[in-house]
């Protein structure tokens, strides 16, 4: 939706300088450095909805995220049952990828003020029902650990409906934490 009005999703910077998220000792946060490289701003989005107008939810979460990301690619739309809480509707799912200047860190806050925006419920059952969802898989060659943020996703590689977008758009994406590759996840879980 072109006409999304909140402008606080607009990047400040545009620059070619990204920041790298660096893990720390400790996790809980992750410090920051720059680096120039292009392939360090990519970064892959997965979305889900399973209430109310789903199609639209998705739709309006990626008009917004193309506020702040350039050269966006966008997956079909998958139709999952639910995983983990299944008394529940089935999700439309979708991945997309694009790059931006936004640090990590602040790029997952920019998630969750789409989300917010777009009338997401704090829910009480975690993988409970949402209007939308908005999770970061990966970000560049980035490994952070932080209290609020784990990068790569920890559960890319036990959701089909992550791997199958994520394949339609990166068939050679490989999780920079482990070093397999969403082929491989995706042959590990249709053997279980």
């Amino acid at each position: 939706m072109k006409g999304f009005q909140d402008d606080a999703f607009s990047a400040s910077s545009r620059g070619r300088l990204t920041a790298v998220a660096i893990q720390e000792n400790d996790h809980s946060s992750g410090s920051l450095c720059f680096a120039r490289n292009d392939d360090e701003r990519r970064v892959y989005i997965g979305l889900g909805s399973n209430l109310g107008d789903r199609e639209n939810y998705l739709k309006k979460a990626i008009d917004a995220l193309k506020k702040t990301l350039e050269d966006v690619q966008e997956s079909s739309v998958f139709e999952t049952a639910p995983q983990y809480v299944t008394d529940q509707p089935a999700f439309l799912n979708q991945v997309i990828a694009g790059e931006t200047d936004l640090p990590p860190l602040e790029f997952l806050s920019l998630c969750q003020a789409i989300q917010k925006q777009l009338g997401r419920s704090p829910s009480i059952v975690r993988f409970g029902p949402r209007e939308i969802d908005i999770d970061i898989l990966s970000f560049g060659t980035v490994v952070l650990q932080a209290e609020v943020l784990e990068i790569p996703h920890p559960r890319i590689s036990e959701r089909l409906f992550v791997l199958e977008p994520l394949l339609e758009i990166a068939p050679d994406w490989v999780c920079p934490k482990s070093g397999v590759s969403a082929k491989d996840m995706m042959k590990n879980l249709s053997v279980l």
